[in-house]
């Protein structure tokens, strides 16, 4: 995030922002207020008390991390989803369950081998202190050791152009109105049994239809 967007994501001027990073003004206690709550951090931490830079109090604050780290330039996650169950029933076997998986040999996104690497220390670390192998001295002497490593691997974060999200959203409306505008034609097709050959050598947009058959089924 830069300057601009986050003094206008506090209500303060960029100028003033740079008053208080050149150390010229010092920040009201009403805006390290606004600070911690829009961003998550905890107030004693802005006033240097502390060293845990993240509040989390409610299931909100850990969502916010996952959202901050999908917009993240260097990482990527993808979503394990499992909760279609055979019967809508949970056995040994079918469990309801989501996870994240990050691919370590991503190279689009550097940070992703750090993260594979944190989390099998975190399963070795978090085992040892399950089992009373370690005690929690040592593993919260792990966890700073941690962060301090990790802060030299710094996160960007990507933004939308100006504009961007109105082209996208005229694609999507774009995009939905060829969905139902080629509904009846699929229908109409299913029901002469000619999907296969009727749109096997048609257009582009004939194409792309049978690419949204699920979504069009659900119409």
């Amino acid at each position: 995030m830069n300057q601009k967007n986050f003094s206008a994501a506090i209500g303060i001027r960029q100028s003033t922002l740079s008053s208080y990073e050149n150390g010229v003004v010092t920040p009201s206690n009403d805006v390290l207020l606004t600070i911690a709550q829009k961003f998550h951090v905890s107030l004693d931490w802005l006033f240097g008390l502390s060293e845990n830079k993240v509040q989390i109090s409610t299931l909100s604050d850990i969502l916010w991390v996952l959202l901050q780290m999908n917009e993240s330039n260097e990482l990527r996650y993808e979503l394990d989803i499992n909760n279609k169950l055979p019967g809508d029933i949970e056995t040994e076997t079918q469990k309801w369950y989501a996870g994240l998986r990050f691919y370590g040999n991503d190279p689009e996104h550097s940070l992703n081998a750090n993260m594979c690497n944190f989390l099998a220390d975190l399963q070795k670390n978090r085992e040892s202190l399950e089992s009373y192998f370690t005690g929690k001295d040592m593993f919260d002497m792990w966890k700073k050791q941690t962060l301090e490593y990790y802060t030299s691997k710094p996160v960007t974060h990507k933004e939308i152009e100006e504009g961007l999200n109105e082209i996208v959203s005229e694609y999507n409306v774009t995009r939905a109105n060829t969905v139902l505008g080629q509904r009846e034609d699929y229908r109409r097709a299913t029901l002469e049994g000619q999907v296969v050959t009727e749109f096997k050598h048609s257009s582009k947009a004939a194409h792309e239809m049978l690419s949204f058959v699920k979504e069009i089924e659900a119409i």
